[in-house]
């Protein structure tokens, strides 16, 4: 016991006696949103549009002009209470101008979400199963214990000749409950109407993704519900003449 009292203080005065050093920590924040930031987001949206009337995607915005409405307090400048109208593309600047209608919605809430889009060219390229831009992911197939997260953005075919897309924006257990516009030509959901909670069962969810020609985009989110812990590193630095390591 002695030897080991012995070893311990001689090391201590050894460690006295050295050339003072700092320790400074430096953090790698993680750019991604957590699911519950981008739910937070979505509520955000849904709270300041949904005001009990029937809303429409068609206001007519385009280009800046429909960018600049993506931020809290504008979100209702996209819509209107009248009709069904013209179809409102998403914004040219975004390198998404194919889209419209319910894809056009699509895209504006990927940009209230992210301040991006998925895709720099087209709506329907072909790429490898996993495909990753910018952050964003491309999925053709999920497994069967696949889990969404909120903002996830479907698209898939309903006929031989027509598509439709999705804004994932919360999952209740089996439930998944999300946001679209524009799912038929006429009647309570015609022509550019916004629905705010339509749900699909988890597994036929999955089972549309995984159709022929149908696909997901995630965004730059994470899984975690609590947001990442900082990477910490540490570097030793030259102290500075007279400075003391305390001990």
């Amino acid at each position: 016991m002695k030897k080991l009292l012995s070893l311990i203080l001689a090391l201590i005065i050894c460690l006295a006696l050295l050339p003072a050093a700092k320790l400074k920590t430096t953090s790698a924040d993680s750019t991604s949103l957590t699911s519950d930031q981008v739910r937070t987001i979505l509520n955000a949206y849904v709270n300041e549009v949904n005001d009990g009337s029937v809303r429409y995607w068609n206001k007519g915005l385009s280009g800046s002009s429909l960018i600049a409405t993506a931020v809290p307090g504008k979100y209702k400048d996209c819509t209107t209470t009248t009709g069904g109208g013209t179809s409102n593309t998403a914004p040219a600047a975004l390198s998404w101008s194919a889209s419209t209608e319910c894809a056009g919605f699509a895209v504006y809430m990927m940009y209230v979400i992210y301040g991006s889009v998925p895709n720099p060219s087209s709506t329907t390229g072909t790429y490898p199963d996993d495909f990753v831009y910018q952050g964003w992911t491309k999925k053709y197939n999920v497994s069967s214990d696949f889990e969404f997260l909120p903002g996830d953005l479907i698209r898939y075919d309903t006929s031989s000749t027509t598509a439709h897309s999705i804004v994932v924006w919360y999952v209740d257990g089996n439930t998944v409950h999300v946001i679209d516009c524009n799912w038929t030509s006429s009647g309570t959901y015609g022509k550019n109407v916004i629905r705010w909670d339509r749900t699909y069962t988890l597994s036929g969810l999955r089972d549309t993704v995984n159709q022929s020609s149908n696909y997901m985009w995630r965004g730059p989110v994470t899984s975690s519900e609590v947001p990442p812990t900082s990477n910490i590193t540490f570097s030793i630095t030259a102290p500075t003449e007279g400075e003391v390591l305390p001990l």
